[in-house]
């Protein structure tokens, strides 16, 4: 699983994966949400509860774990989690319903295979560096994009801006694109070997987060 310290950098760059089998949790899975929603409720400095303003900053929190610059998911995905499981993720965790991790996680790789196909389409075509244009790298503070083609738009520039980046590095013309494919290759492998306990290990530190900014939840090896 990616350290936490490379999570912005691995989640921007992220590659889909093939398709595969959706990931569910195991039994014992639902049982350990179910106990670190009632430490954190019970144990925690401020004896929060769970209520619904912290689990929409849970909500905020896990899918800024999967798109850090908000250049995957789009705004309806947003707006659609928010308005299932927004106001009801500790309810669910209390009942050991571990859905909203896994169909989150899901969404994202369903939306990382349609930039992977437009990353290719990219890198095949002749870009120009003519224009006056800009992009802003961190997005963290941005909105999702509204659609898929303002999506599309948002990865052309970033596909422009990571050639330019190799162009100025003395990269030869015909190694450019394939460096760009390349490094997005690696960073996919980081994703393909998910498994059910990173899932869970993702959601359950965001829970963390949204109880203590420095805080994550460890998972047993």
């Amino acid at each position: 699983m990616p350290s936490r310290a490379l999570l912005p950098l691995l989640l921007l760059l992220a590659w889909a994966a093939p398709a595969r089998a959706a990931l569910e949790p195991a039994p014992a899975a639902q049982v350990v949400a179910q106990l670190v929603a009632r430490i954190f409720e019970q144990t925690h400095y401020n004896h929060r509860p769970i209520d619904e303003a912290l689990s929409r900053q849970w909500l905020h929190d896990y899918l800024d774990y999967y798109d850090y610059n908000h250049m995957f998911l789009e705004r309806s995905d947003v707006d659609e989690f928010e308005a299932r499981y927004g106001a009801r993720l500790g309810e669910l965790a209390r009942d050991g319903n571990l859905a909203p991790a896994y169909e989150i996680f899901d969404r994202f790789l369903k939306r990382a295979a349609e930039r992977k196909a437009l990353v290719e389409k990219l890198t095949a075509s002749t870009v120009t560096f003519t224009d006056d244009e800009s992009l802003v790298v961190d997005r963290h503070e941005l909105p999702w994009p509204a659609d898929a083609r303002e999506a599309a738009e948002l990865w052309r520039l970033r596909v422009k801006f990571e050639l330019l980046q190799e162009r100025l590095g003395s990269a030869k013309p015909e190694e450019q694109a394939k460096t760009v494919r390349t490094r997005y290759e690696r960073l996919l492998r980081s994703f393909t070997e998910f498994d059910a306990n990173d899932v869970l290990q993702f959601y359950l530190s965001a829970l963390a987060r949204a109880y203590d900014p420095h805080s994550d939840y460890m998972a047993a090896p």
